[in-house]
């Protein structure tokens, strides 16, 4: 393949991963303005929605027409000449059952590790610049009926539905760049696609772990167990903490408060100690496979000749990717500073 025809093979790569990107955005953004729009007619009539209703109707439309929408798109467009089928991605592992309960405590652990760094990090550019940065937390609801939704959204709608977008369809139409550049591309798209900068990090490193997942098992089910996991932990903290008056136990002076939270107190220092059970573990295990491996991953280099910064440059120069780069961009230190803009 002469220098001419590859570069317009891998933009041809970059373009069909961001053109389906840039068909969710849009329809993301319609869906936006459109709750926008009932939020404020319900606010005139005083009504104010659970937020975990609320989150169980955006979830539903974002997971169950949205992301089925730029999925078709993909394929309509791209899959075919590729020959992808959206099958594929749903097969059996095709590793041990060990093999995979091993990589998953590997992948649970490295997620909670740069969650961990991302937070230190971004805590100590807080403090040295005085900046606070803004970031879009969760609402679980207020009531019962809310936080049910809320956990059936983010534990198994997103889960299964951005695994299936991110690992078996966008990272998979990336790997002819190679394995390695695929992780790590469709890694860095998923934290990016968050449009929050706390979650830019942890995001990043699940998305490349979960596609180094699927790469080694052909299947994305190992992931969606990883994504369901890490959401699932995020949401039971995120209740473990509702009601909990974090200035007041700080401050140490008021010893009543913190004794009649003690039992929610000790709940979360069992959730803290397993995440750092986890983090350990999964270390240990990383090392020993290290070790036995001698440092080498088995990863494919890809149908392209050329180094990965040549292949890198070519792909993020293809005009639809640098268009949805910069709109994540963008958004995502937007939303850091409080504009909110999705």
């Amino acid at each position: 393949m002469d220098k001419k025809s590859r570069n317009r093979e891998i933009r041809r790569i970059s373009s069909s991963v961001s053109l389906t990107l840039i068909v969710y955005f849009i329809l993301y953004t319609a869906l936006n303005v459109g709750i926008q729009l009932v939020l404020d007619i319900l606010s005139h009539n005083r009504i104010i929605p659970d937020a975990g209703i609320l989150n169980l109707i955006v979830y539903s439309l974002l997971y169950l027409i949205i992301v089925p929408i730029s999925l078709l798109c993909f394929y309509k467009l791209f899959g075919r000449k590729s020959g992808y089928r959206f099958s594929d991605c749903l097969k059996k592992p095709e590793r041990s059952v060990g093999w995979v309960a091993k990589w998953i405590i590997i992948s649970l652990g490295l997620i909670y590790i740069a969650n961990m760094l991302s937070s230190l990090f971004f805590a100590l550019l807080q403090n040295s610049t005085g900046y606070e940065l803004t970031s879009k937390e969760l609402q679980v609801g207020d009531s019962i009926l809310g936080v049910i939704p809320s956990i059936i959204a983010v534990s198994v709608l997103a889960p299964i539905f951005e695994e299936i977008f991110f690992r078996g369809t966008l990272c998979r139409g990336i790997e002819p760049m190679g394995q390695w550049f695929a992780a790590i591309t469709s890694g860095l798209v998923f934290g990016l696609w968050h449009l929050n900068y706390s979650q830019l990090v942890p995001a990043a490193a699940m998305g490349t772990i979960a596609s180094l997942l699927y790469l080694k098992t052909r299947s994305v089910y190992p992931s969606i167990i990883v994504h369901f996991l890490v959401n699932s932990f995020s949401v039971a903290a995120l209740l473990c903490m509702n009601g909990l008056d974090i200035d007041r136990l700080s401050s140490g002076t008021d010893i009543n408060y913190a004794l009649s939270k003690l039992p929610q107190l000790l709940v979360i220092s069992l959730f803290g100690l397993l995440v750092f059970g986890l983090m350990i573990t999964s270390l240990v295990l990383l090392i020993i496979e290290l070790v036995r491996r001698r440092g080498r991953a088995g990863m494919l280099r890809g149908a392209f000749d050329c180094g990965v910064l040549k292949r890198a440059a070519v792909y993020i120069s293809a005009p639809a990717t640098i268009i949805v780069f910069a709109f994540m961009i963008t958004v995502t230190v937007l939303n850091a500073m409080g504009y909110n803009i999705m």
